[in-house]
């Protein structure tokens, strides 16, 4: 298993884990029930998730599993944490006019919060890109080019995936200095011919 198909597994199961918690939270709104459906079936499509994942990780080997969670998809991931924190900070106000205006009550306010906190994450994974910053000029994408190097040639010099790549010559992630150091030495060339600071007016 290499590091496109394991890529490709842990974002299609956090997607499908994400759907599972979303359509729990919906049933559990829709029915009035706290147990819509199974009730083990969040911790089950949890926990198969992790077994998914973690066998993929260790059937591609360290190496792939590496260059699976590089920098930029830690970093994508950190953001969709982020944005789980702020999803469950909205639910306690939220939910809080829901239970005074008795529109729900405690067993469905905790049911649904719960499953709705935990999508929230995984729920972002969905749409990779949606948590992520820019602002550092570079111009990659030419030096690579005048080597004749694909974006996947120079992932693999570099240790990282064709994803984050992309994503560093499309000015979409910024990544650390330890990764520029690296781009620029498989490129032969100074890191400042590389990057450079925009300009502010």
């Amino acid at each position: 298993m290499n590091e496109k198909s394991l890529t490709l597994t842990r974002n299609v199961f956090f997607s499908l884990l994400g759907l599972v918690l979303l359509s729990y939270t919906l049933g559990v709104l829709i029915t009035g029930r706290p147990d819509p459906f199974w009730p083990l079936a969040p911790a089950v499509a949890g926990g198969l998730t992790a077994l998914v994942v973690t066998l993929g990780g260790l059937i591609g080997g360290r190496k792939a599993a590496a260059i699976t969670w590089d920098e930029m998809a830690r970093h994508e991931w950190r953001g969709c944490l982020r944005f789980g924190y702020w999803v469950a900070v909205w639910l306690y106000p939220l939910f809080a006019v829901l239970l005074i205006n008795n529109l729900i009550d405690f067993p469905q306010a905790f049911a649904a919060m719960g499953t709705l906190t935990g999508s929230a994450p995984f729920s972002c994974e969905m749409a990779p890109g949606t948590c992520l910053m820019t602002s550092l000029a570079n111009n990659l994408k030419q030096h690579r080019a005048s080597r004749n190097l694909t974006q996947a040639d120079l992932a693999r010099l570099t240790g990282v995936s064709r994803k984050t790549i992309n994503t560093i010559e499309n000015r979409v992630f910024i990544p650390s200095t330890l990764l520029a150091l690296k781009i620029a030495q498989a490129l032969e060339i100074s890191i400042h011919d590389i990057f450079a600071l925009e300009d502010s007016d």
